[in-house]
């Protein structure tokens, strides 16, 4: 079947193979996709509900060069997801927009000698303009930075459905480089940079942004995040700016939203 959609939320084309279980992809070429919240449908009371099995679903083909998912502008969006005997495979997936790119891979797979399923990924971020990147996903922009990156490995019990968060584990790595702590009032601490003998060099070079401008510059923000139990943990995260080094350590629930 061959589908052509053009609409407020979408435009673009849709090939759907015959047959859906063999390894012939659905293909779906998109000029623009707006994705909206959606949960499964509540089980009926007194039935259990049934957990989404990859092997139900087909091998998928996907070019989108306009994606938006709940308000958050992703860019372009190329994946290719095969079918495996027990399950499906992300080859590939890369996100574009103007200020990052996103690259993934990974797999959600029945799961050895246990009812239900697992999902495992993959994948780094690379930011040209890191409060670019966070207004256009949808966070606040209260960090701006010249360049950042972030890698990560994943995984969790089940599919991409439900809530994830809750079933999160893994391991990340996040890297910013020259930026600002926006809303951010550092009072002596600008005094104490203009001082400061590792920003001899910044000073010769008549570059003063981190006085001048709105916040707490900062050179460099790294540091390790694992995902458990709702939570992601740290004991490295170290901010280093002209005029201090700050350490963090601690908890941010990812589900409870606290810290």
């Amino acid at each position: 079947w061959r589908v052509r959609v053009d609409g407020p939320a979408s435009r673009g084309s849709l090939a759907v193979p015959w047959d859906l279980t063999g390894s012939a992809p659905v293909v779906l070429d998109m000029d623009r996709l707006v994705l909206a919240s959606r949960t499964r449908a509540p089980a009926a009371p007194g039935e259990p509900e049934t957990p989404l099995l990859p092997t139900e679903f087909p091998a998928l083909q996907i070019a989108v060069r306009s994606l938006e998912v709940q308000g958050r502008r992703f860019g372009s969006l190329e994946a290719r997801v095969q079918r495996v005997p027990d399950g499906l495979r992300l080859e590939r997936a890369t996100l574009a927009g103007s200020s990052f790119t996103a690259r993934a891979d990974g797999e959600w797979l029945l799961a050895p000698g246990a009812p239900g399923s697992a999902t495992r990924l993959r994948g780094e971020v690379e930011s040209t303009d890191v409060r670019d990147t966070l207004t256009a996903w949808g966070f606040a922009p209260s960090l701006t930075g010249a360049s950042g990156r972030a890698t990560g490995q994943l995984n969790w019990s089940g599919g991409p459905e439900g809530e994830v968060f809750a079933r999160l584990r893994g391991t990340a790595r996040l890297s910013v480089q020259d930026g600002q702590l926006a809303n951010v009032q550092p009072g002596a601490g600008r005094v104490l940079g203009l001082m400061s003998l590792a920003a001899l060099p910044r000073r010769l070079t008549l570059d003063f942004s981190d006085l001048t401008d709105e916040g707490f510059a900062y050179d460099s923000i790294v540091g390790d995040f694992e995902f458990r139990d709702g939570s992601a943990y740290t004991s490295n995260l170290v901010l280093k700016s002209p005029a201090a080094e700050i350490g963090i350590a601690g908890r941010t629930g990812l589900v409870a939203r606290d810290y």
